[in-house]
C-alpha cells in the first residue's frame, strides 16, 4: 500500500465550480488536484453526520491510474483532509465506514486474512494497528461486500454466501457472530443502528419478494418487514425514524420497476410487531421510477435512496421528491447526503465521451 507522505498536497482540494452540464444551482468539485493537467475522476464518496444530521466527515475516492486509487478523509468543519492512503486495486484493499468522527476499516492483501480496525481516521492511518478476523469467518466464502459501524457495533456481509457477521466494538473485544440462514434467505446490504443489525433479502423466502430482516446478537435472523406481492427495500434509519420503500402493482417479482412506488416510515423500533402497527405512508413517487435495489441513507430526518436513474428523497415531516440526472445519457453513482437545500451525488455519462469521468456534485434542491 502506497501511503502519501504529504496528505494535504496529495488530496483533492475543497474547490468548486459550476457543473459542466450547465445544470442550474449545481456545483462540482474541481478535478485538477493532481496539478499535472490530466483529468482524473472520483470513484467513491461517503459522508458521516452528528446526531442532528450535520455533516462531520467525508470519505472521497479518486482514481490515479487503472489500478491505483487514493482515498482521503476530510473534516467538514475545516474542509481539510485529516487522513489519506493509496491502494493498488489488483493486490490489496483498504476501505471502511465513517460514523460521526470515527472510522471503521477493513483490509486485505493477496493471500493475507482480512484485517479490521476502529478509531479516529488519522490515528488509524498513522499506525495501521489492525486485527485479523478469525479464520472461520471467510471459509468457503468470497469476501466482504458491505461494511458498517456504529459507536458500539461492527457489521459486514460475507458474499457470495449471503451471511452477515456482527461483533461489538472495539474489534477483538467480543466474539464474531455469523448469522444463521432461514431456508431460502440470502442476506445482503447490512446496516447497524446502535446495537441493532439489519439486512436485506432480495428474493425473500422463496416467493421472490424482497424482505428486510433483523440479525440479533446470537446470530438468529428474524423477519422485520415483508409481504408477498410487495418488494420491501431501501431500509435506513437515523435512530429516530426508520425509512424504507415499498414497490408493488406488478405480479412479477422479477420486474425491473413497478407501477406503485411508496416511501414509508415509522418511529424507530427494532420490534417488527411495533413497526407494523406504527408504519405510515410518507408519500408516493411517479410509477416505474425505482427498482428494488439501491443505496439508502438516513440522517437528521432526511432519507435518500440512490439508484442510477433516480434518487428518492424524503423528510420525516412527510415531504417526498425525486431527483434525476440531467439527461438519459447520465447516471448517478453515489448519493451520500441530502439536506433541506442540496443533494450530494457522483455522476457521469452512461456512454463516456472524450475526457469524461465521474464528477462529485452538489445539486441545489427545493421541497414541495
Amino acid at each position: 500500500m502506497d501511503t502519501p507522505v504529504d496528505l494535504v498536497v496529495s488530496s483533492p482540494k475543497w474547490n468548486w465550480k459550476a457543473c459542466a452540464t450547465g445544470r442550474p444551482n449545481c456545483q462540482e468539485m474541481v478535478q485538477d488536484w493532481r496539478n499535472d493537467g490530466v483529468q482524473s475522476f472520483f470513484t467513491y464518496v461517503q459522508v458521516s453526520s452528528d446526531s442532528t444530521g450535520t455533516p462531520q466527515m467525508l470519505l472521497l475516492g479518486t482514481k490515479i491510474s487503472d489500478i491505483l486509487f487514493q482515498l482521503s478523509i476530510f473534516d467538514l468543519t475545516t474542509k481539510s483532509p485529516v487522513a489519506a492512503w493509496r491502494k493498488d486495486g489488483s493486490k490489496c484493499s483498504l476501505d471502511g465506514d465513517l460514523f460521526g468522527r470515527q472510522f471503521g476499516v477493513y483490509s486485505f492483501q493477496d493471500a493475507l486474512p482480512y484485517l479490521v480496525g476502529y478509531g479516529k481516521p488519522a490515528d488509524l492511518m498513522a499506525t495501521l494497528s489492525l486485527l485479523p478476523l478469525p479464520d472461520d469467518i471467510h471459509k468457503d466464502q468470497a469476501g466482504i461486500e458491505i461494511f458498517h459501524v456504529s459507536d458500539t457495533t461492527m457489521v459486514f456481509d460475507i458474499q457470495a454466501g449471503g451471511r452477515v457477521v456482527r461483533t461489538a466494538l472495539p474489534p477483538g473485544s467480543a466474539p464474531y457472530v455469523i448469522s444463521t440462514l432461514p431456508p431460502g434467505v440470502v442476506l445482503s446490504q447490512p446496516f447497524v443502528v446502535g446495537n441493532d443489525v439489519y439486512a436485506w433479502s432480495e428474493y425473500g423466502t422463496g416467493d421472490g419478494w424482497a424482505q428486510q430482516y433483523r440479525i440479533d446478537p446470537d446470530g438468529s435472523v428474524l423477519l422485520y418487514r415483508g409481504a408477498t406481492g410487495r418488494h420491501m427495500s431501501g431500509f435506513a434509519s437515523d435512530g429516530t425514524t426508520m425509512f424504507w420503500v415499498e414497490l408493488s402493482g406488478d405480479t412479477n417479482a422479477a420486474a425491473k420497476t413497478y407501477p406503485t412506488v411508496e416511501i414509508w416510515s415509522a418511529p424507530y423500533t427494532r420490534d417488527s410487531s411495533v413497526l407494523a402497527k406504527t408504519a405510515a405512508l410518507l408519500g408516493t413517487l411517479p410509477g416505474n421510477t425505482l427498482g428494488k435495489d439501491g443505496k439508502a441513507i438516513a440522517r437528521g430526518g432526511h432519507y435518500l435512496l440512490g439508484q442510477t436513474r433516480n434518487v428518492a428523497l424524503a423528510r420525516s415531516d412527510g415531504m417526498v421528491k425525486l431527483v434525476a440526472p440531467d439527461n438519459s445519457n447520465r447516471i448517478f453513482y453515489w448519493t451520500p447526503y441530502a439536506s433541506d437545500t442540496e443533494l450530494w451525488v457522483t455522476e457521469s455519462e452512461l456512454v463516456p465521451g472524450e475526457n469524461s469521468g465521474i464528477s462529485f456534485e452538489r445539486i441545489g434542491i427545493t421541497w414541495p
